[in-house]
C-alpha cells in the first residue's frame, strides 16, 4: 500500500467514524441558537 492510500484510508475511516457524531453536533449547534436567540 503506498502512502497516498494510506492516507486515503485513514480519511475513509476518519469519516466513516464521524458519521455518527453529525446529529449530535447538530442538535447542540441548534440548541446553542436557540438560546442564544433573544426573545419576542
Amino acid at each position: 500500500m503506498t502512502a497516498t492510500e494510506q492516507i486515503m484510508a485513514l480519511l475513509e475511516r476518519w469519516d466513516r467514524q464521524q458519521e455518527g457524531y453529525i446529529r449530535q453536533r447538530e442538535e447542540r449547534y441548534l440548541s446553542l441558537i436557540r438560546i442564544s436567540e433573544p426573545t419576542r
